[in-house]
């Protein structure tokens, strides 16, 4: 059997896993990293598949237009990559005009890769070699912008999983080490394919070891939060609490807030991600406050509800 044969059976696996774990993580809602971690696990499914199809097809421009989408459709890995870090630590978000630059960036590289054959930016000199199954080709232009831009991505990920690793312990640092092994492994492979070590294996490895890597951490997730309760019970004595509540992060928005303390405080969405720098220390606007005593003027039977007693800083 040929290398590519055996290529097109692991990839092919590797979609099945995918799409498993995938559905696991669809199935369980309720885990915060769920969306993020499916869509990752989705994305990775389609590399592989596309790497299938380029090795199982004979015909060379259907396998030409498959690589371009393949590498189009890896320019959004790194930013759901991005996604499942902050889902999975928790950490601050990044603003929004952030995530439409990386966004419209993502967009931009994608687009290039798909219309590569028009200008040879990504990749030049297209060809299929005899006896080959996998395109042959040289790295274009922006070659280099494109490298950058998905290996900038997962490394600031890393990052992240390594600074709430430091401040873990127990079974959620065995959770983020899993996270931080699905992005070592591939990342790894797919440095190493860039050298003659691979170039008798038709195709790559990297989807492969990403498919691997991605489900095993997605199944720690989801094995880990299905069985524990300790995140539901804390989650509603959080929400049932008669004293109100707010969990400040380091940017001084408003990270969580109970029922007790949104009912006093009046705060809407735009208010709580804008911050406490127009509140005061009771985190309550002055117009917004002003609208409460007025509505006790109107009517006197009205009783506001107890004030927050406790506020905490997100660390």
């Amino acid at each position: 059997m040929k290398s590519g044969d055996v290529m097109v059976v692991l990839n092919l696996a590797s979609v099945a896993l995918c799409l498993i774990v995938a559905g696991l993580a669809i199935r369980h809602r309720e885990i915060s990293a769920s969306k993020p971690v499916a869509a990752l696990l989705l994305l990775t499914a389609s590399w592989s598949l596309t790497e299938a199809l380029i090795l199982a097809v004979p015909d060379p421009t259907f396998k030409f237009k498959v690589l371009f989408f393949r590498y189009a459709l890896v320019t959004f890995i790194p930013l759901v990559w991005v996604l499942v870090t902050q889902a999975v630590t928790g950490s601050a978000r990044l603003e929004r005009r952030d995530w439409l630059g990386l966004s419209s960036f993502a967009v931009a590289l994608a687009a290039l890769c798909q219309t590569n054959h028009w200008h040879g930016l990504i990749l030049a000199n297209v060809r299929l070699e005899a006896n080959r199954q996998y395109p042959s080709f040289e790295y274009g232009t922006l070659f280099a912008v494109f490298a950058v831009y998905g290996y900038g991505l997962l490394v600031y990920g890393a990052i992240q999983l390594w600074r709430a690793r430091q401040a873990s312990g127990g079974s959620r640092r065995v959770e983020l080490n899993l996270w931080l092994l699905c992005v070592a492994v591939p990342t790894v492979v797919d440095l190493v394919s860039f050298t003659p070590l691979f170039n008798a294996i038709e195709g790559k490895l990297t989807p492969v070891s990403l498919a691997l890597s991605t489900a095993l951490a997605g199944w720690g997730l989801v094995r880990q939060q299905i069985f524990r309760v300790e995140p539901v019970a804390l989650e509603k004595a959080f929400e049932s609490m008669r004293d109100g509540v707010l969990m400040i992060d380091r940017q001084g928005r408003v990270a969580r807030i109970n029922a007790a303390a949104k009912a006093f405080t009046l705060l809407g969405a735009r208010e709580r991600a804008r911050g406490l720098a127009q509140f005061d220390t009771l985190g309550v606007a002055t117009a917004q406050r002003a609208q409460v005593h007025a509505r006790h003027r109107q009517h006197p039977t009205f009783v506001a509800q107890q004030r927050p007693q406790h506020v905490g800083r997100d660390q």
